[in-house]
């Protein structure tokens, strides 16, 4: 059965983009445009891989994940964040903190399956 990965961003061009380039490679997506819809997702399924981005209006990727770490710590491990800015500082203390891997935007398909392909494989072993 194919990995089940939500990815959520607030850029609808991304969500279309990187959705169908997913789907391509034998990937099933769901898309959330917001950090609140993400959650009302995430409560509702099983997902193999969270992409999610960091700056979103609402409810953002970093307030998410602290949500995900009391309600399903169990998905940390599933988590990779994307982010245009890889170069903030407070950004970068975050994810040293929360351990979870970052793609830098823009980014490419190819790049995104190398490092979903990772972090499944990584939450199997944890499993």
């Amino acid at each position: 059965m194919s990995p089940r990965v939500l990815l959520i961003d607030d850029e609808q061009m991304i969500l279309r983009a990187v959705g169908r380039g997913l789907e391509r490679a034998g990937y099933q997506v769901d898309v959330a445009s917001s950090g609140l819809a993400a959650l009302d997702l995430i409560r509702q399924g099983g997902y193999e891989a969270i992409l999610c981005d960091v700056h979103m209006p609402g409810l953002s990727g970093e307030e998410l994940f602290r949500i995900l770490e009391s309600e399903r710590p169990e998905l940390i491990p599933r988590i990779v964040f994307a982010t245009g800015n890889l170069h903030d500082p407070a950004l970068c203390q975050f994810l040293d903190r929360c351990g979870r891997a970052a793609i830098g935007k823009p980014y490419s398909v190819s790049e995104l399956l190398g490092v979903l392909d990772t972090t499944l494989a990584q939450s199997q072993q944890a499993s």
